[in-house]
Formats: structure tokens, sequence, C-alpha cells
């Protein structure tokens, strides 16, 4: 059974900048945003009550919550900072900093693998990963290889950029989407490349990427034309999709899995965010944002409940997050026939 997205909560009058992350916690009940004015928000999804307010020295381009420690909020700074964040009450809140002896180079991404307590951190050209939980002064990481896949394209930056990764194989592996080096899944022991999806196959650069393991899937968003579909290992895409149309600039938009896998939903350069269905080429809705820039998106499923936020970006003061819901229950069995049906099946 499933319904139209319906706009649920508007936040308004907290951030004064752009909202670069938005992350829904694991009991789905918070909200989290976080903002180039320096700032990350905790919201109530259920009233839209604003909670609390925490400020940083540099803007905020990444949030994650602790799938384990409970209320625990993880963020990546501008200024190369990252943090745990906890115990949020009245009087304040608990903070430990995750010190990587790297100063002054934006954190872009986060990952959190739980089973074996591990945090990776795409900061500047290097990703790191580290073990999550007690933080010395200083933590000491494992550092991936740089890609040697070397883009020779003519007026691009090719500057070494990850943008979003994800573990997988319970934290013995770790996909790197970058910028302009395409998608890299590594074994984290050997320190070697198992597979590589090289810009010959996606020609454009990668803004963002997220992961449905139980679709073996990954969904890569472009800077440039638009989402690709592809089976995890393959370097063909099993669909793309275009945005509806051509931006003047290009933004970092960031992309989500929704509905089981089913759907997924990317942000928007001119205000209509699109939610795309996975097992074919059709739209399923476009929900609009009259004309507003919206990087960055999170989707959430809570009971019977579909949740999605969006959030605007070069407002200023008119900064706005927007929870949109809609009923959404898969019946038994229709999730089990869905993945027969779509062409990612793990191998």
């Amino acid at each position: 059974m499933e319904s139209a997205y319906v706009v649920h909560k508007t936040l308004l009058n907290k951030h004064t900048d752009s909202v670069n992350a938005l992350s829904f916690s694991p009991c789905r009940r918070y909200l989290a945003s976080g903002s180039s004015d320096r700032s990350i928000c905790i919201w109530k999804v259920s009233s839209g009550r604003f909670i609390f307010r925490v400020v940083f020295d540099s803007q905020i381009n990444a949030l994650l919550w602790h799938s384990i420690e409970k209320d625990t909020l993880i963020c990546g700074c501008e200024d190369g900072a990252v943090f745990y964040l906890s115990d949020f009450s009245l009087t304040g809140f608990a903070g430990r900093e995750v010190r990587l002896g790297v100063k002054d180079t934006p954190v872009f991404c986060l990952d959190l693998e739980p089973n074996m307590r591990l945090l990776a951190i795409g900061i500047g050209n290097e990703v790191h990963i580290t073990k999550d939980g007690c933080l010395p002064s200083y933590t000491a990481t494992t550092k991936l290889p740089h890609p040697q896949y070397k883009p020779q394209i003519e007026g691009r930056d090719c500057r070494i950029r990850p943008r979003s990764i994800h573990f997988y194989e319970r934290g013995k592996r770790l996909i790197v989407s970058y910028l302009n080096h395409g998608v890299i899944a590594w074994d984290i022991d050997s320190m070697t490349a198992l597979w590589h999806i090289c810009s010959r196959d996606t020609p454009k650069q990668i803004a963002s990427s997220a992961v449905y393991l139980d679709l073996n899937a990954i969904v890569i968003n472009t800077l440039q034309d638009g989402v690709y579909l592809f089976k995890l290992g393959s370097t063909k895409p099993v669909r793309k999709w275009v945005y509806d149309c051509e931006a003047e600039a290009r933004y970092p938009l960031l992309v989500s899995f929704l509905h089981d896998g089913k759907a997924i939903i990317s942000g928007s350069p001119t205000g209509s965010v699109c939610i795309w269905q996975t097992g074919s080429d059709d739209l399923y809705q476009v929900l609009p944002h009259s004309g507003d820039i919206i990087q960055a998106v999170s989707a959430a499923q809570r009971g019977a409940w579909s949740y999605v936020a969006t959030a605007s970006s070069g407002k200023g003061a008119d900064t706005y997050i927007k929870i949109w819901r809609a009923k959404y229950c898969a019946p038994r069995g229709q999730i089990a026939s869905f993945l027969d049906r779509i062409m990612v099946r793990r191998c």
C-alpha cells in the first residue's frame, strides 16, 4: 500500500546558510541538519519541534547517527574536525573529537561499520579508517591508497576527492566514490582495488552515492547529467535517470534509497526533487520546491510511514527544511519478488 508524499512539517528560522547534510536517527524520531552556517540542529520528526543547536568553527559537510551508541551523532567539518556528539540535554551535550593529525582539510563523507566498530572518514584527498568507540587524544588510522587511475580531461580539476564511502562485507571492504576517479571497492586488509567503475563508464564527475546491500546495488549521482544505478562490481549501468532540465551551475546533490530499495531520491538544482522507481524507468513522484536548489536529502521508514527530508541551499536567512511523509507498507513477499525482478542480484 502506497500513497503520495505530502509535506508533513516545514522547519524554519534556525539555519542561516545552505544545509549540506541531513540524517534521520536510527529510531526515526529525530532529524539532524548540518549547515554552512557552522551549526548542527536537531529536530523532532513527529512535531517538527526544534530541540538542540551546536555551533562549530567551520561549516558542516557530513552527518551520521551512530547505529549502536544511543542518540550519538558523528559530524565532519570543513576544517577537518570530526566529532562524536551525545547526551543532549537542556544544560548541554558531551563531545569527543577524532584527531587524525590532519588540519584545515575538509571532511567530505563518513561511514560507520557497527559490527567491527570501524569509522571511515573521507578527508581532503585521503580516506582514513579508524576504530570506533574509545578515542585517545590522537587516533591511529589505516589510510587507503590513492586511485591509480588518472583521468585526462581538459579543463577539469582532477584532484582526488572522496565524495561518499560505504562499508560492506562486515567491514572487510570499503566502496569509495571519488569526484573525478570513479568508484573503487577496496579490500581493507590487502589495500587492493577489487573493482572500479571509472570515468569512461560514467563520464561525469560524481557528487554522491548510496548503497543498498540487499539489492547488491549502488546508485551514483553525477554533477552534470543525472543518476546511474549499478550492480556492485559491474561497470555497466542497469538504469539511468536524467535530471528534468539542465542547471546553470553544478551542485553536489545527495542521493538516497527508500521504499526498501524500490525507489531512489535525489537532490535537485531546479527545485524539482525526483523519486524514481529502481525496478523501471518510471518517475514515482516530484516534490516541488519553488525552483530552489535542494542539495541535501535523506530518507527513513518508521512503521507504515516513509519519511523524506529535503533542505534548501543558497537561501540565506530564508533557509528551510521540509519533512515529507507518505504511507508505505510493502506486503509480505513483495520485497522478495521485487529482488527477483530487478537485475542487480548478487552473483
